[in-house]
């Protein structure tokens, strides 16, 4: 008997194949692999997703960033090459000797997470001076730039702006030089120049990934001072 099972196993030969045991473990193995390699793909997507709408995100408020300060360079910009000869040293070039347009007005809103800037100045002649501005509106910074309707600087379908404020600096009031000096003497009633500065802050975020956020500050030096009135007026002693 036992003779015969041993001949019969001779006759079987080696063994082929992967026993069950062996199936299991290499599925296993096999399984890990997997799912490492489908891990790492899905992050690199995500990663590159994100990547995609910082850079979206960045351009569109550069871009906002870039139109709104180009156009408040303008504020108070008016019909005279040079203001300062037109009102200081040669009256009556302006009979009134100020600069009509140099109201510049940021200003928050009680209703709206933001701010809103108002300005004007010469565009056409003859033509009436509308009050131009940029505000934030539901998400969206709008434009004024025919004095009458308010239309979208942002699209609301990419870019949610949570926040946009429009800062004023000041400089200091630098006394100009006058031919001649005040009434008793000194320059006590000498008119004086004043530079200004607006602070541009936007800060938005994708409107597909609110967690992907980006902010941007711009700087616009307006190309108009102010000409502040001395004790005699805005004009020279005569």
């Amino acid at each position: 008997m036992l003779n015969r099972d041993r001949r019969h196993e001779a006759q079987r030969g080696p063994q082929r194949g992967l026993s069950l045991v062996e199936l299991m473990v290499g599925i296993a193995i096999g399984l890990v692999v997997v799912a490492g390699a489908a891990l790492v793909a899905s992050s690199q997507i995500s990663d590159t997703r994100r990547l995609l709408l910082e850079t979206q995100l960045q351009q569109d408020l550069r871009a906002a960033a870039d139109i709104i300060t180009r156009e408040l360079r303008r504020a108070g910009s008016n019909a005279h090459s040079n203001f300062a000869l037109a009102t200081v040293w040669l009256p009556p070039a302006l009979s009134a000797g100020t600069n009509l347009f140099t109201d510049l007005t940021p200003t928050s809103l009680a209703s709206t997470p933001g701010s809103e800037v108002g300005y004007r100045y010469y565009r056409t002649a003859g033509a009436s001076i509308p009050v131009f501005g940029f505000k934030l509106s539901g998400g969206v910074v709008e434009f004024n730039l025919d004095g009458t309707s308010w239309q979208p600087l942002t699209d609301e379908r990419v870019l949610r702006v949570t926040a946009f404020t429009v800062t004023q600096n000041n400089g200091p009031a630098v006394p100009l030089a006058c031919a001649k000096e005040c009434a008793g003497g000194g320059t006590a009633c000498y008119p004086t120049w004043q530079t200004r500065e607006l602070v541009v802050d936007i800060v938005g975020e994708a409107v597909a990934d609110p967690t992907v956020q980006r902010s941007i500050r711009a700087v616009a030096k307006l190309r108009n001072d102010v000409l502040v009135p001395g004790a005699s007026g805005p004009l020279c002693p005569p």
